[in-house]
């Protein structure tokens, strides 16, 4: 008998693998620079260029490109700048092969510590350690029975919901180009020392064959005047764009992360011919899930009155979508700062990062735990070196508050920084305040039998002579109107009419007539 079935497509949520790698290099100071007197900062920045699978491992590999900006050894020192790139090539054990799917994997960078030092004025040590988080879904197609046959005498027992069903998923990029202009109480720039670009406030709207995006960057610039005074600028500067999605419709539920990568910035002249414009440019790498909620009538069971039924059913799995939502968590701290030292004047620019560390499902919701990575640049009141930066980290701790649920949860939670903020409080006190977000998409998936083949066979005569006519029924606790239909070859309609019965519960101890 040929069944009515619906394949629906839907992710697999593996388990995430964290690779943590370290590279010591030693740097010789290129002849056209200035001996080294003292670093003041170093910023470091992870570029993927090619990843592929080996059974049980992924390879990555890339380079690390790195900007250190100095005080060079002479009389009147002005901060100067090196630079270069650390190639790395690393292998991450998946702690299991591949299975059977399309395998959707994202490779991000977690965190990234960059620390150089001076070895003497023309010898730099450069220590780098970087972690990566492998994100793994694997896409499968699970096959639901919709309906049967009508011309088969079929009694059928359906059960009404909304499927999640995966529609789009792809990876893509938008080239972001962008231009910062610097404020008239600032002078032109002669040369950048120092660059950070954030991305900030990304909301994406799901339009007709494409994402809208719109956005802000959050742009710091460090740089040498014309005249060889040091100076800075930190701007918001907004973006927006489009992407093309084949397949994409209003309405239909995100799950898109979002990275930041190949950040470069650039003096250019204003309209005046000054020196007075930055060049911000970089590639969002997109990773694209797109779903829909689909309404349905799964089929539960079944049973033909005068036959023999013989049915067989394997195990299924579906999803339905529970909570689509973007949280914040406002975060206050004050920070006792000793190694600051005596004379900080001002926080220049200050920037964060989020580790979440770990995830835990609880009667409330879901219960995160992580690392809010800190970093900012302060001005000190030192002729010689008025530049400094500082690192370091707050713990924290977030319930995503969901309702209850007997199913299994599965859920994707991307945490970002909505917005940072750092201000001296004096006595070497510092106080953060930060706006984290939690973009959370989490699903139930649901396990039933799912019906696969149906075998009928008529009742024998002999069969049907012992088949009482008519039978009394006292109801039970727990009894429905299908098991009673179905035990005693009648159907829920006929229980229904003989005894004038409108409603669909039974009540215990009701007395019913069946036949």
């Amino acid at each position: 008998m040929e069944l009515e079935t619906r394949r629906i497509r839907g992710l697999e949520m593996k388990k995430t693998v964290v690779d943590q790698f370290y590279i010591d290099e030693e740097f010789n100071v290129p002849d056209s620079k200035e001996d080294v007197r003292r670093i003041l900062l170093g910023k470091g920045e992870v570029r993927i260029e090619d990843t592929s699978r080996a059974e049980a491992y992924v390879k990555v590999s890339g380079k690390i490109f790195y900007r250190i900006v100095y005080l060079p050894d002479h009389a009147e020192p002005l901060p100067a700048f090196l630079e270069g790139s650390l190639p790395f090539e690393e292998m991450i054990y998946l702690e299991e092969e591949g299975e059977e799917g399309q395998e959707l994997q994202q490779i991000r960078v977690s965190r990234l510590e960059f620390t150089p030092g001076l070895i003497h004025s023309r010898k730099l040590s450069l220590r780098v350690m970087v972690e990566l988080q492998v994100f793994r879904d694997l896409m499968k197609e699970e096959e639901l029975t919709v309906g049967v046959p009508e011309d088969q005498n079929l009694c059928c027992k359906k059960k009404a919901g909304s499927v999640l069903e995966l529609k789009v998923s792809q990876k893509d990029r938008y080239r972001i180009k962008e231009e910062m202009k610097l404020p008239k109480t600032k002078e032109n720039i002669g040369q950048i020392l120092y660059g950070d670009v954030d991305c900030r406030s990304l909301s994406i709207r799901i339009l007709e064959e494409e994402l809208q995006l719109k956005g802000e960057l959050s742009v710091f610039c460090l740089y040498l005047s014309e005249d060889g005074k040091t100076d800075w600028s930190e701007q918001r500067v907004p973006y927006e764009g489009k992407v093309e999605v084949s397949g994409a419709k209003e309405g239909m539920i995100d799950q898109i992360s979002s990275e930041l990568r190949d950040v470069s910035l650039e003096v250019r002249m204003d309209e005046d011919g000054e020196m007075r414009v930055v060049g911000v440019e970089g590639t969002l790498f997109l990773q694209i899930c797109l779903y829909e909620e689909t309404k349905m009538e799964l089929v539960e069971d079944v049973y033909a009155p005068g036959m023999h039924c013989e049915t067989k059913t394997t195990d299924g799995i579906y999803e339905q979508l529970l909570i689509r939502n973007q949280l914040q968590y406002k975060l206050e701290e004050q920070l006792l700062l000793p190694e600051l030292g005596e004379g900080t004047l001002q926080i220049c620019h200050g920037d964060g990062s989020i580790q979440m560390e770990q995830t835990k499902v609880m009667e409330e919701g879901i219960y995160i735990e992580g690392i809010l990575y800190l970093n900012f640049l302060y001005l000190k009141a030192e002729d010689e070196m008025p530049f400094a930066s500082w690192s370091g980290m707050v713990p924290f701790s977030y319930l995503l508050e969901c309702p209850k649920q007997e199913e299994e949860l599965c859920y994707h939670i991307s945490p970002g920084v909505e917005q940072i903020s750092f201000g001296l409080l004096g006595g070497q006190n510092v106080e953060v305040k930060a706006v984290l977000s939690f973009d959370a998409l989490i699903r139930t998936r649901t396990q039933q039998k799912v019906l696969r083949e149906v075998d009928l066979t008529p009742f024998t005569r002999e069969e049907m002579e012992r088949r009482p006519g008519i039978v009394g029924y006292i109801v039970k606790e727990g009894d429905t109107l299908w098991d009673l239909a179905k035990r005693y070859q009648t159907t829920e309609e006929k229980i229904k009419a003989v005894n004038g019965m409108e409603r669909e519960e039974l009540e215990k101890g009701e007395k019913l007539i069946l036949y």
